[in-house]
């Protein structure tokens, strides 16, 4: 039986990052620490909110069906 595929609400930013950033998040992913460049940043930025007393919601769909009315 397959599996289901996960689905995550995202949007792509275009944000411009310094050189040696992408330098350094390129060989987080190239060493197998990271997934990608984008999962690295996420996990940032939810450390950024959690310290500042925010919790980010998951983007995976099956969080928000019932807020946005989606089935999978």
């Amino acid at each position: 039986m397959p599996r289901k595929k996960k689905i995550t609400l995202t949007r792509s930013t275009g944000v411009a990052l310094e050189i040696p950033v992408i330098e350094y998040l390129d060989r987080l992913v190239n060493n197998g620490k990271a997934r990608d460049r984008s999962a690295v940043l996420n996990i940032v930025i939810r450390d950024h909110a959690k310290q500042r007393g925010e919790v980010l919601p998951s983007a995976k769909i099956e969080n928000h069906q019932t807020q946005f009315n989606l089935k999978t």
